[in-house]
């Protein structure tokens, strides 16, 4: 006891004095574990970045049975305790049973290495001796009269039935910003743990919302993808010396695709296994003609994905135009695309753009920020007239098509995006939707990118149309 009341007051005075880093900690108190998986180190590398501050919304998405609950939730948790007993944590679960078995895993390792106040022990409620200490609470659980230096929200969805079901998802997603996100203290972090079950989960809402771009995505699906984080060949198991090739495929066959997709990759889909389906446009539904909007638009915007290469089985140059309205939806106005060479794809850039500018709507023109996109910005900002330079911005992307996709889907089926209606005035759409509604399945995805790209680009002005009409809809 006398060691454990010495570290206490070292930490009281000195956060980092004699407490290892993470990893060292790892291993010092958990020595029978395979701290040395390459995916545990990146977890682990990943949350000391949280502790410096360098994260502050840090989501994590890996399969089942991998070790995120138990490194994260329970370890790293302990140790932040451990390095500071004045810090404040919550966790949430799906459940009050889920979220209090964290917590009394965390408090054995803790009292393990120093003391616990007498006075407030309660597995779902307890504090160390300097005040510090852990709050347990299910999804819709009071947490109200505490704040905390550290959120982790661990699976908020037990089941595919409360994935499926709208309800529960905005009972989620209402619980998150009423009183969870209200209890952060200022410079506190939030850590997310998911298993994906769908497009619209409490990860999904998110990261289509206005905070969307403050949160760090570590991404570590059980079989490889393509640009994988950790370095792993395409279809390499994520940890191989528990879940092999073959154990995997076993689970595969089990589960069936649409959940191993979900729940081992980390990539819901909807039950046609497309992205985006062909019912959030069906039957006049999220349709326009050009007269319905032509008064009613606000601001254009433009988005090239673009590719240098013009040989035929080369990526195309895709284009996408956005009408901004006035009730902030926003209407797919035309998806052009061809394959070019770099002088040609920055004369098609100028052309369209000015094509979209007779009226002086045309508010940006936003160039993915990679690839020939680079050289095309660099040119443009150096060489384009006035009207046109002061237009051109870039973007840089973030996570894989199918998650950009994924996220943009999510105000797709929200009501939030237009398509026109099949004719004459859109020559285009056919191919477009071709490949839009058989994503990712589809030959080519470079005019699902530019999609995409808009609407995640535009989607501040979307969450305020959403609000708004979800306002209207409740009076």
């Amino acid at each position: 006891m006398a060691h454990s009341l010495l570290a206490t007051i070292q930490a009281r005075l000195d956060p980092d004095a004699g407490v290892p880093d993470f990893p060292q900690w790892l291993r010092h108190t958990s020595p029978t574990w395979d701290w040395d998986a390459h995916h545990l180190r990146v977890l682990a590398d990943t949350l000391d970045r949280v502790t410096r501050g360098e994260i502050r919304r840090l989501m994590i998405w890996m399969p089942p049975r991998h070790g995120k609950s138990e490194t994260v939730t329970v370890r790293y948790a302990a140790w932040r305790l451990r390095r500071d007993p004045r810090t404040r944590i919550i966790i949430g679960a799906y459940g009050q049973t889920l979220a209090e078995k964290f917590s009394r895993k965390i408090r054995r390792i803790v009292r393990e290495q120093m003391p616990i106040s007498e006075e407030r022990s309660a597995v779902d409620d307890w504090e160390t001796l300097d005040g510090g200490g852990v709050r347990a609470a299910g999804v819709g659980g009071a947490v109200t009269g505490m704040g905390a230096d550290l959120i982790i929200i661990d699976d908020p969805v037990k089941s595919r039935a409360e994935a499926d079901s709208l309800a529960y998802r905005e009972r989620v997603w209402d619980w998150y910003t009423d009183d969870l996100y209200t209890r952060l203290e200022p410079g506190g972090a939030i850590i997310l743990i998911m298993t994906r079950w769908h497009l619209d989960d409490l990860a999904g809402r998110i990261l289509a919302s206005d905070d969307g771009p403050n949160w760090e995505v570590l991404h570590l699906p059980a079989l490889a993808l393509e640009g994988d984080r950790l370095g792993r060949a395409y279809g390499e198991p994520l940890w191989p010396a528990r879940f092999d090739a073959d154990e995997l495929a076993r689970i595969r066959t089990s589960i069936g695709e649409r959940a191993f997709t979900a729940l081992y990759q980390g990539m819901p889909q909807p039950d046609g296994g497309a992205v985006f389906l062909t019912e959030w446009w069906a039957e006049g539904r999220n349709r326009y003609l050009p007269e319905s909007i032509r008064r009613r638009i606000v601001a254009r915007f433009q988005f090239w994905d673009t590719a240098a290469e013009t040989d035929e089985t080369a990526a195309w140059t895709a284009c996408s135009t956005f009408a901004l309205l006035d009730d902030y939806r926003v209407a797919l106005v035309e998806v052009w695309r061809d394959r070019l060479t770099m002088p040609q794809l920055v004369d098609a850039i100028a052309k369209r753009a000015a094509a979209h500018n007779r009226d002086e709507t045309l508010h940006a023109v936003v160039l993915e920020y990679a690839s020939s996109g680079i050289g095309a910005y660099q040119t443009l900002t150096a060489t384009a007239p006035d009207w046109l330079r002061h237009r051109i911005q870039r973007y840089r992307p973030r996570d894989s098509k199918v998650e950009r996709a994924q996220q943009a889907a999510v105000w797709c089926d929200n009501d939030m995006v237009l398509l026109p209606v099949p004719g004459d005035h859109a020559p285009w759409l056919f191919d477009f939707e071709s490949e839009l509604f058989t994503f990712p399945a589809s030959a080519a995805a470079d005019q699902v990118d530019a999609f995409s790209m808009g609407i995640l680009y535009l989607r501040h002005y979307l969450a305020q149309g959403y609000h708004a009409r979800a306002g209207a809809i409740e009076r």
